[in-house]
């Protein structure tokens, strides 16, 4: 399997899942602060070979000067689904020249993640710049998510809010087939919540025009949101952008974007301890 060249300087957390026998185990798992890591398991309702591991921050929160990065790779028949503790604060940047992340993703052939962290919320005066990055061989599937809300709170002197995300979808060994970009504008939107998803999957070049107006469908009745979803290039899958200015909303958007997903790749949604009982990001105020 080819390998991502490594994040320098080495990754703050870096995992690798690989396939033994009918389970999936984490081979490598080194993580410094602020990333904690205290265990995997297998939730009910989950196929048994799909490892969970919910990522937790010793800090909290990002501060105006923080550089995180992360690598995650899924071996040959390996399943995992990688979630964070709650929605990270990423704060005030001045005097602090902001905050950034990298996070890079590999999946083998026969391979499958989700990757879904919880929103980042941006405080009045925050800058994060994000750069995500999945090699998706062919054979190999994925969920992944980007998500973040506004926090406004009532009687706030208002200030400016930079934000910048990047992804790109590639096979290994060849240029970058996706390349979406967000950035807000000066002023923010008053929309206070945003959420981007793609579902990738073999064979989607046959199925992502009818799996895309069936997830716009269902978006649609959705209270609050704003939902669409269209293919991607190069027969990747579906892409989503969901907006909405009422936190539970986006999350009811991207629970049913990512049980619609899984059904469609594993063959069966996520268990009820999934979405049912899923934590809200918190409200922005």
């Amino acid at each position: 399997m080819m390998e991502l060249p490594p994040v320098r300087p080495p990754a703050l957390l870096d995992l690798s899942f690989v396939r033994r026998g009918g389970e999936t185990r984490i081979d490598r798992r080194r993580f410094r602060w602020p990333f904690v890591l205290t265990g995997s398991f297998v939730l009910d309702g989950d196929p048994p070979y799909l490892r969970s591991v919910i990522l937790q921050s010793s800090s909290g929160a990002m501060t105006g000067d923080d550089r995180l990065s992360q690598r995650i790779v899924v071996a040959e028949g390996a399943a995992a689904h990688v979630s964070t503790q709650a929605a990270t604060v990423v704060h005030r940047a001045d005097p602090g020249p902001g905050s950034s992340e990298r996070i890079d993703l590999q999946v083998a052939g026969g391979g499958y993640l989700e990757f879904l962290p919880d929103p980042r919320i941006l405080f009045p005066g925050a800058a994060l710049t994000q750069r995500l990055d999945l090699t998706l061989a062919p054979g190999g599937a994925a969920i992944i998510s980007d998500s973040f809300a506004l926090h406004r709170p009532s009687g706030a002197e208002a200030a400016p809010v930079r934000y910048r995300s990047d992804i790109t979808l590639r096979r290994p060994v060849g240029r970058p087939l996706v390349l979406d970009r967000q950035r807000l504008p000066d002023p923010p939107p008053a929309e206070t919540c945003h959420a981007g998803l793609y579902i990738l999957w073999p064979g989607a070049d046959a199925q992502a025009a009818e799996v895309s107006a069936s997830l716009s469908r269902a978006l649609a009745a959705v209270p609050g949101l704003y939902g669409a979803a269209s293919p991607l290039p190069h027969g990747m899958g579906v892409g989503l952008r969901l907006v909405s200015r009422d936190a539970r909303a986006l999350r009811r958007g991207m629970d049913l974007s990512w049980s619609a997903g899984r059904a469609r790749i594993l063959g069966r949604a996520p268990g009820p301890g999934r979405t049912g009982e899923k934590r809200h990001p918190a409200e922005p105020g």
